[in-house]
């Protein structure tokens, strides 16, 4: 086994020792389709409890899952795609209704180079937050100047030339 791929198996192991640790505190009892989050009889609504497990209550019922995920993503991104890539490559946005990541590269040719790379790039960053919370990425190159400066513009298409 790879060092990565013990990462991997390391990370996923952790977190689901978390999981267990947190369904297990909070008396959750389990059903066919998998856990519900209802409080045992011993625990009452007014009982303090830990900010962490409200957090984490707070999180599981709102679905807040995928953003979260996404900013665990943004902080590891030089990890998950390379010191290389993450150099000419950096993250957008992130839309939640479409679970769709927007790629902003450096330069036309690195965007053609990730477009190629999408299928990988895709599997990394499901083995990384968990399959399912980005389906699509969006690859965009850089944005070419602006030439409405001042207060008057004159009408027409502006200077031609491609950038990037």
């Amino acid at each position: 086994m790879s060092n990565q791929e013990a990462d991997v198996t390391r990370i996923a192991a952790n977190r689901f020792r978390k999981l267990l640790a947190y369904v297990q505190a909070s008396g959750a009892t389990a059903t066919k389709t998998g856990v519900k989050l209802s409080r045992s009889n011993n625990m009452s609504e007014r009982d303090p409890k830990l900010v962490a497990t409200v957090l984490e209550d707070f999180m599981i019922q709102s679905d807040f899952s995928g953003p979260i995920a996404v900013g665990t993503l943004a902080a590891r991104w030089a990890d998950v795609v390379g010191e290389e890539i993450a150099a000419h490559v950096s993250m957008g946005e992130f839309d939640a209704e479409t679970k769709t990541l927007n790629l902003i590269t450096d330069s036309t040719a690195w965007a053609t180079q990730i477009r190629m790379l999408v299928p990988n790039v895709l599997q990394k960053i499901a083995e990384e937050i968990g399959s399912g919370q980005v389906l699509d990425l969006s690859v965009n190159g850089p944005k070419g100047p602006s030439w409405k400066h001042g207060k008057r513009r004159v009408p027409g298409r502006g200077p031609r030339d491609t950038y990037g």
